[in-house]
Formats: structure tokens, sequence, C-alpha cells
């Protein structure tokens, strides 16, 4: 279902900031909230349940998004990256033979857009080949719904013509901002408003009004758009300032140069790995 564009967003964008930055959460109740989930599941030796710990990446881009709007930059991004790198082994340790789920592709989304922005060509690479093997599976759900994660797959593929494959709404924000990808910035600026718009209208603000809720993680990073803006600058357009409230927030102007994260530092990650890999749960 293609929202309507005529919802005040302006209002989702400031509930949103307002749920983020007031989502006043310690370091140490942070830690304790997912070490209570892994603790959890190895009581009740339950690997399912560990495996969709890693998935928990809701909880690290949330924290990501207090802290950035709290003005802390590098604890902010680095929550950020760190979220990356859970989604990004919990997806590569799915098997879509015995079990697979359309929820899965808003984390795809997720984890493609944070992959490609930081440069995480290896990451990126695997995301996208989990996803087509995906497809292969859930292509009548993605097709269903116009999601940003076929958007991102096919802005990263440069297939700008097989749309009718993975969208069957040629109206889609996402369908028309692929086909008008060669568009000069002037004539593209109206586009990338209404981008925006979509951004906020499928975010989890919206879940009680809205079917295809997609951005349930960093609803105030719109990173779809980002994407799209990095493969213009490629093709030798200049980046445009798009006059829109959410591309001004500190979520969205966040410096992602400022990670300093490493996943083999991350105890906790190599935890549940080490768990995982050996089969002791």
């Amino acid at each position: 279902m293609e929202p309507s564009l005529k919802t005040d967003t302006t209002k989702i964008l400031k509930k949103l900031i307002k749920f983020y930055k007031e989502r006043n959460i310690s370091e140490e109740e942070e830690y304790e909230f997912t070490e209570g989930f892994v603790d959890k599941y190895l009581s009740e030796n339950n690997k399912a349940s560990l495996l969709r710990t890693l998935g928990l990446t809701a909880n690290a881009e949330a924290f990501a998004q207090h802290y950035l709007l709290k003005g802390e930059a590098s604890k902010g991004v680095n929550k950020l990256v760190q979220g990356l790198h859970w989604m990004y082994k919990y997806i590569q340790l799915q098997n879509f033979y015995t079990r697979t789920t359309p929820f899965l592709v808003y984390e795809f989304g997720y984890a493609m857009g944070i992959s490609w922005l930081l440069g995480k060509d290896e990451i990126l690479e695997t995301i996208m080949a989990k996803f087509e093997e995906f497809l292969r599976y859930e292509k009548t759900t993605m097709v269903k719904h116009s999601f940003h994660t076929s958007f991102l797959y096919l802005l990263y593929k440069k297939d700008f013509t097989s749309l009718e494959n993975y969208f069957d709404n040629e109206d889609s924000i996402y369908v028309r901002l692929l086909v008008n990808i060669e568009k000069s910035n002037q004539e593209l600026i109206p586009l990338l408003i209404e981008a925006c718009d979509n951004h906020l209208i499928r975010s989890s603000a919206m879940s009680n009004k809205v079917i295809d809720t997609e951005f349930c993680c960093l609803d105030l990073y719109p990173y779809e758009i980002f994407c799209y803006l990095l493969v213009r600058k490629k093709m030798g357009f200049e980046t445009p300032i798009i006059p829109h409230k959410l591309m001004e927030t500190l979520v969205a102007t966040a410096d992602l140069s400022l990670a300093t994260y490493h996943p083999e530092d991350d105890v906790l990650l190599m935890k549940i790995l080490s768990l995982l890999e050996r089969g002791r749960v």
C-alpha cells in the first residue's frame, strides 16, 4: 500500500525525535537488557531464540538515535555500527531453505543501507547474495509490497529496467526514483522531498495506521535516500540539499567516520557467535 502523502509528516518527525531523545537508558541498563536476553535463552537451551538475539538491532539503533539526538555523536555512531554487525551475522546465519519470514525484508534493507554508506563492501556483497537467496522464497511478498529493500537491491545492481519484476505499483516512490535517476537535481528535488515524507510515513510512529511499516530500524536516518544520492554522485551529479526537516536532524547529519567499533572487541557478540558455531545451544 502506497501511503498517503497528505499526512502531516512534520508531526511524525517531532513525535519520533521526542520519543528517541527522551528514551533515557543508561549504558548499564542497555548492557543488562541485552545480556538478559542471552542468559535467558542460554538457560532454556534455545538456539533459535539466541540467533534471534543477533537480530535485536532495533535496540542498537534506538540507542544510537538517542545518543545522536543528545549530541553524543561518537557514541551514537558506534552504536549504529554495532547494530550493523549484529544484524549482518544474524542474516548471514539464516537458512532460508527451512525457514523464512517477510519480516526479514526490513532487516535486509537496514543492513544494505548502512553497510553501503559505511563502505563495508564485504558485508554489503554478502547481504546482497543472501537477499537473492531470500527472493527465491519471498518474491511474491516483495512484489506485492513496495519495499525499500528491493529499491536498494536494484540501485546496487544498477538495474533500472526490470522494475516490474520487483514492484507491482508503477507509481511507487521507489520506482519513480529509479526511472528518474538521471534527471537534474532541480527536476529530482520534488521526488526526494516525497521520499523523505515516505520514510516518515512508513516509520514505527505510524505502525498503527500504515500497513507497510518499513523503517522499524532507523526511523530518523533515511539511509535509502543517502544511498540513492551516493549512486548519483558516482554518475557525476552534485549532491543536492534536500529542503526537508528529516535531513536536518542530528541523526541524519551524523558523521559516520566517527565510528571506532570493531566486532572482535564486542565480548557479547563473540560469546553468542562462539556458542552458535560450536552448537552448544
